[in-house]
């Protein structure tokens, strides 16, 4: 309970990932991070999971099923062997969540304030604080998430709430009427909103058979 990875854990880190090696100086978390960090999200199906991936130059561990498990509890990952394969996995972050979850929410979070804030500054003439005028900011949200769409980041499906989303994401707007007179006094609009639906990744699969003579 005194490791590193334990301690991570404890502190329930989102943006903290780490990988048991027997051969520290070998640097596998650099090593997995640098291939996550090749993904080029404005291609079309570019967004990968770390799982399954090559580490060159970092020795693998031979584990044992109940050594995977406890490496698994205390979400800490690492290079091990399947069979004849060597692969990297689970590619968990502190907290229990995948990276590619957090590599993927950061990407569209950037995209979405390029998008808008370019828009602002590149303007001859102002944005006005109408409903047109919110439409277009709305527009280069959802250019953003289209693009997400496109490079496998999100996904059509139902929300929790059982709603159907087709193109996996849903924009919402505060009609500028309803907004405090505060905040346009202050040229601030708080109104727009989006869910997305992430389209995460198969890491296990089991399959039932029947065999009939």
């Amino acid at each position: 309970s005194n490791d590193i990875a334990s301690k991570f854990k404890a502190q329930n880190y989102r943006r903290t990932i780490t990988t048991f090696s027997s051969f520290p100086n070998q640097y596998p978390s650099a090593s997995i991070l640098a291939r996550a960090f090749t993904v080029n999200f404005n291609q079309a199906n570019s967004t990968i999971t770390l799982k399954f991936k090559q580490t060159p130059g970092i020795t693998v561990e031979e584990l044992t099923q109940s050594e995977k498990a406890v490496l698994d509890n205390k979400r800490a990952n690492a290079v091990f062997l399947v069979g004849a394969s060597i692969l990297f996995g689970e590619s968990f972050m502190a907290n229990g969540t995948f990276f590619d979850e957090v590599h993927g929410i950061d990407w569209l979070q950037n995209a979405i304030e390029t998008n808008v804030f370019g828009y602002l500054l590149t303007r001859t003439t102002k944005v006005p604080y109408t409903n047109k005028g919110v439409a277009a900011i709305e527009q280069q949200v959802i250019k953003a998430l289209d693009e997400a769409v496109r490079n496998g980041l999100i996904a059509p499906g139902e929300t929790i709430d059982g709603e159907f989303l087709a193109n996996g994401y849903k924009t919402t707007v505060i009609p500028v009427e309803e907004i405090n007179q505060s905040d346009v006094e202050a040229r601030f609009y708080p109104g727009l909103s989006f869910i997305v639906l992430g389209a995460g990744a198969i890491h296990k699969v089991q399959i039932n058979g029947i065999f009939e003579r």
